[in-house]
C-alpha cells in the first residue's frame, strides 16, 4: 500500500506497497494489563501506515490529547481510516471521543458501574460471548427471536442497559482482545457477531 500526500494532510492509497512484519510484546499495549508476563504476537503493518500513525501521534501529543492508556497504534489507525487518513479530521474525531469518555465516565466504568440485574436481563434478552471464530476473534451472539421487550423495560432502564453495553465494550477492549491476541499469536481487535433471528415473526407492513 502506498500513501501519497494530498492537500490538507490527506493520503491516497494503492495496494502496491511494502509490509512490515513486526513482533512486539503485548505488555506494552496497556499499562496495568492483567497480563504481567511478556506475550509475543505477530503484528503485520504497512510501513506507510506506520508513518501516518506516527504523524497523528505527534499532533495529538503536542496538544496534550494522547493519554498513555489510549496511545495504541491500532486505535490511532482506525481513527485515520475512519477519516480517510485526513489527520485534522481524525484529530477532531479523537478529541470528541476523549470528551465523551470523560463526560460518560468510560475510563472508570469497570470500577464504578455494577449491573446487578444482568441475570434478569439475559432471561429476556439472551446474549453473550461464546468462544472464538477461525481467525481467533471473540464471537458475540444475540438470540433476537427470544427477546421480551416488555419484560426488559421492567427489569432495567434503557439508560442502564446502554451503560451496560459500554461496560461490555470496555471489557472486550481491555481483556478479551488481549487474551484472544495471545491465544491466536496475532493482533485481534474485532469480533464476529451472530444475530439469531429464529422465532422472529415477519411483519407484513410495507414501509
Amino acid at each position: 500500500m502506498e500513501l501519497d500526500r494530498e492537500s490538507g494532510g490527506r493520503l491516497r492509497t494503492s495496494r502496491s506497497g511494502l509490509r512490515a512484519k513486526l513482533i512486539y510484546s503485548l505488555s506494552r499495549r496497556k499499562s496495568g494489563s492483567l497480563f504481567n508476563q511478556a506475550s509475543f504476537i505477530e503484528d503485520i503493518r504497512f510501513i506507510e501506515e506506520q508513518q501516518i500513525v506516527e504523524d497523528l501521534r505527534k499532533v495529538l501529543s503536542a496538544e496534550n490529547l494522547l493519554p498513555e492508556h489510549h496511545d495504541d497504534y491500532h486505535t490511532l489507525l482506525r481513527f485515520l481510516q475512519a477519516r480517510k487518513f485526513d489527520i485534522e479530521k481524525a484529530k477532531t474525531m479523537w478529541k470528541n471521543m476523549l470528551l465523551w469518555r470523560t463526560q460518560y465516565g468510560t475510563d472508570h466504568i469497570e470500577e464504578t458501574f455494577k449491573f446487578e440485574e444482568l441475570k434478569e436481563v439475559k432471561g429476556c434478552y439472551p446474549h453473550g460471548h461464546h468462544g472464538v471464530d477461525k481467525q481467533g476473534r471473540p464471537i458475540y451472539i444475540e438470540l433476537i427471536g427470544k427477546i421480551d421487550p416488555h419484560r426488559l423495560v421492567e427489569v432495567t432502564s434503557m439508560e442502564r442497559y446502554v451503560r451496560y453495553h459500554v461496560l461490555e465494550f470496555e471489557r472486550t477492549l481491555n481483556k478479551k482482545f488481549p487474551a484472544c491476541s495471545i491465544a491466536a499469536g496475532k493482533h485481534i481487535d474485532s469480533t464476529t457477531a451472530i444475530l439469531d433471528v429464529t422465532g422472529v415473526v415477519k411483519s407484513s407492513t410495507i414501509c
